[in-house]
């Protein structure tokens, strides 16, 4: 018994759709320490505008939104966190965890990222300059360990992503015809 024509379009769909989702866990695991990587930048960023040029942390917020690259999810949490400041009678820790609850589910970031980043937004604004500076670099640090990690994550995880789809796309059409 032969395999058809229609049999072979719909197997080579499953195996492609399946590559796909594949394809689409590993990108989580490719674009996170991207974005951490550009999330210590910000924090960076924003201490210097805090520490060197005196600017309230309002308008470093806001200014740091501004500037950064437009398509950046992490750059939408702090950009919201500057706007959601406007409001008043708002404070500094509800203005971060509301935009970090609203924007996080953009990033690719983990939930360990995001408790560094809580646990910064509940102690920044609580002090002068130079302390808020320490707080960001000690975040940073923090940051920049969690990219090293993620960097290990993607170098074993992401492939195993992609083959595990394609190989579950193969094992349904074997099941199948």
């Amino acid at each position: 018994m032969g395999v058809s024509l229609l049999q072979w379009l719909g197997s080579g769909t499953v195996v492609a759709g399946t590559a796909s989702l594949g394809g689409k866990m590993a990108e989580r695991f490719h674009k996170r320490p991207q974005e951490l990587r550009e999330l210590a930048g910000l924090l960076r960023q924003l201490a210097a505008e805090i520490s060197y040029a005196r600017v309230p942390l309002t308008e470093a917020l806001e200014r740091i939104g501004r500037f950064a690259p437009r398509a950046s999810p992490v750059r939408a949490v702090l950009a919201e966190a500057g706007e959601r400041l406007q409001t008043p009678g708002i404070t500094l820790e509800e203005a971060w965890n509301g935009a970090l609850q609203s924007r996080f589910a953009n990033t690719s970031l983990s939930a360990e990222d995001r408790l560094i980043l809580a646990a910064l937004g509940e102690t920044l604004g609580q002090s002068g300059a130079a302390e808020q500076a320490g707080l960001l670099a000690a975040a940073v640090a923090q940051l920049v360990d969690r990219e090293r990690e993620a960097v290990r994550d993607r170098d074993r995880y992401a492939r195993v992503y992609l083959t595990v789809g394609v190989l579950v796309g193969a094992l349904i059409v074997v099941l199948l015809i």
